[in-house]
């Protein structure tokens, strides 16, 4: 539901200025989406692919939940994570200069926000939902490592078109989407920094909690 209300538009749809291939703009969402969700992934991805014991895996959760912990603080803070303005800034400078003049930054940045929240949640149900299924595939040899690419693409695209359904649900209001979009955009984004701090906090504390288990320290 937070993220239907992050998805809402802040302004309705206006004709640009210069002519854009067909769906560009829906490209852009899910391209956006897609990366951010996949931002998330990236590092336990690469150390699947160096391959670590089980008690470096314990630690990395740690330190994955810690940068959960930091993204959801600036979120409470500033309205967004660092890595979504910076990679959603990113995203938004590669693309023609006719699409940025039609296309604010900020909703590309509100893209990769939703994408990485997607990201997280995808991260905390599923650990191993990339970096095992990619990361095993691409340690099998060449058809592996083509199999993998095409499975990570697949993950991307799905994110992607997640975001799209949620931006595509969040306007069937019309006007009223795009007046409670405008003007509380950052607030429901605060929100649900506000929110999800106390359950970063938990399973911060629970990870810690497992390593001591396990005798790390």
């Amino acid at each position: 539901l937070f993220l239907l209300f992050l998805a809402l538009p802040r302004q309705g749809w206006t004709k640009p200025d210069e002519p854009l291939p067909p769906g560009a703009l829906w490209a852009s969402i899910v391209v956006a989406g897609g990366l951010g969700a996949l931002l998330i992934h990236v590092p336990v991805l690469l150390l699947s692919l160096v391959g670590v014991t089980t008690t470096l895996s314990h630690i990395l959760s740690v330190i994955m939940f810690l940068w959960f912990v930091f993204m959801c603080t600036m979120t409470l803070r500033r309205g967004a994570p660092i890595e979504a303005d910076y990679l959603g800034s990113l995203i938004h400078g590669r693309t023609p200069a006719s699409f940025q003049a039609w296309r604010p930054k900020e909703d590309m940045q509100r893209d990769v926000f939703l994408g990485m929240f997607i990201g997280w949640l995808s991260w905390m149900a599923d650990p191993g939902l990339i970096a095992q299924g990619v990361g095993a595939a691409a340690l099998n040899g060449v058809m592996g490592i083509l199999y993998a690419v095409v499975l990570l693409l697949t993950n991307v695209l799905i994110a992607g078109l997640a975001i799209l359904v949620l931006r595509l649900m969040a306007s069937w209001g019309g006007p009223f989407s795009n007046i409670f979009g405008r003007v509380g955009s950052d607030t429901f984004a605060r929100f649900m920094g506000l929110v999800l701090l106390p359950i970063s906090l938990w399973v911060t504390v629970n990870g810690i909690l497992a390593l001591r288990s396990i005798g790390v320290f």
